[in-house]
């Protein structure tokens, strides 16, 4: 059996500099409908069908015309004067480029995809459309930012109606390397799909290559330590778009490397953090200052618990130590001993501050609710391994020590090194 390949079949030449926006299909005036992507004509056949036909826009109707030059992609063009959505937001060569090449790879493994197929129920054209398992899929490709409101309605507009979304970003080059610290965008955000496991998918035109992202650290609100995974070209669409699990597995050497880099960089922002002046406080830190003052403590003596590397992390912008010494103070301080945790009424709890203290979680196709949960369970399992909580049922905990506040700077700079020191050996157990 031969290897699956991506042959790209874009019948023009263009010149990448140019970020160039163009549609690609058309209304002939024979009634049928022309589209650049599937059409295999050469440029004397297509300059014969222009003298024959006119052609017109799907989307307002009105009359384009067929571009057919040397420098730029073959396509149909309004008047420059059109207020056309088709004619401000067509796409870029990029994404076009990208669009063919894994039009062309779903086609090798004997798959029927449809680029840009009308859904009638829905009013859209996704990027790409094809039946994996029998299921409905929509594939979207992103390069560049797009709105939330805009992201949200697409996504679950596709999700209501039965189909699976599929969100694949555009990268301009390969990454080769297995770890790497990155500032994850907004699309980025958006790109991140929950289950299996979170990932999030791209797509590197100029070289048909795939490049998957996975196991998630953050650092900081900009900085997330990631797991880069290099897909083979002939990996099948079933196991890429909808189950990459088996491809994700890391192997000892690779976990042991993430986790030695996690706690190196983590100790690091732990020093700077404790030694912060705040001079200049976000809204956050003005909004919390007056409930550790309580305590006679300042924001900078939080308690080496409430800076703890959850591995969900990355869902949330706000700096850990900020949220996890409010969940302390607010709700586990505030709990009499050997008295019950409720964790739906603490995501509530927690749900309704959020507004209040500003703790902003991260775009995600999950709900807020979710999301929060997923992060309070985590570190509740945290603080039973450090003797805080025990757990009684699923979501229900209950307090066995409160966490001491008054405790001087030297003090806490030990305590951090402790527990960074328990945490590595919970991690590395958890990862055997």
């Amino acid at each position: 059996m031969m290897k699956p390949t991506i042959e790209h079949t874009f019948p023009f030449r263009y010149d990448r500099r140019k970020e160039v926006m163009i549609v690609y299909r058309a209304d002939r005036s024979d009634g049928e409908t022309i589209s650049l992507y599937d059409l295999k004509a050469c440029k004397d056949e297509l300059d014969d069908m222009r003298k024959h036909y006119q052609f017109f826009c799907p989307a307002c109707s009105d009359k384009v015309i067929l571009k057919l030059g040397n420098r730029q992609a073959w396509h149909f063009a309004h008047q420059p004067d059109s207020p056309c959505v088709w004619a401000k937001t067509g796409e870029t060569l990029e994404h076009g480029e990208g669009k063919q090449a894994i039009f062309n790879w779903l086609k090798s493994f004997q798959l029927k995809p449809k680029i840009e197929q009308y859904l009638p129920e829905l009013k859209r054209r996704p990027d790409i459309f094809v039946r994996l398992n029998d299921q409905p899929v929509v594939i979207e490709i992103q390069r560049s930012h797009i709105q939330p409101e805009l992201f949200y309605k697409r996504h679950f507009t596709y999700v209501d109606a039965g189909y699976v979304p599929v969100w694949i970003g555009l990268q301009p080059s390969c990454e080769h390397w297995k770890l790497s610290i990155k500032s994850l965008s907004q699309l980025d955000s958006f790109l991140i799909r929950p289950t299996p496991v979170p990932h999030a998918i791209y797509f590197v035109p100029k070289a048909s290559h795939w490049v998957l992202y996975s196991r998630f650290h953050y650092l900081q609100p900009r900085k997330t330590l990631l797991q880069i995974t290099h897909p083979p070209l002939m990996t099948s669409p079933q196991t890429l778009l909808l189950n990459p699990s088996s491809l994700l597995i890391q192997d000892e050497k690779l976990k042991k490397e993430q986790l030695t880099s996690l706690f190196k960089h983590w100790k690091k922002q732990t020093i700077t953090k404790r030694s912060k002046l705040f001079l200049n406080l976000t809204v956050t830190e003005r909004k919390l200052l007056p409930l550790v003052q309580r305590y006679q403590i300042n924001l900078n003596y939080f308690p080496a618990i409430c800076h703890l590397p959850l591995r969900n992390l990355y869902l949330i912008d706000t700096p850990p130590q900020l949220w996890q010494t409010w969940v302390v103070i607010a709700i586990i301080n505030d709990t009499p001993l050997n008295e019950k945790l409720n964790l739906s009424s603490i995501t509530e709890t927690f749900h309704h501050y959020s507004h209040y203290f500003h703790f902003t979680l991260r775009p995600s196709t999950e709900h807020p609710k979710k999301i929060i949960r997923t992060l309070l369970e985590e570190y509740f399992q945290l603080l039973c391994f450090f003797n805080v909580l025990v757990r009684v049922f699923p979501g229900v905990y209950k307090v066995i020590h409160h966490v001491t506040l008054n405790k001087t700077l030297t003090t806490l700079y030990n305590d951090d090194l402790y527990v960074m020191d328990k945490l590595i050996k919970y991690l590395d157990m958890q990862n055997k």
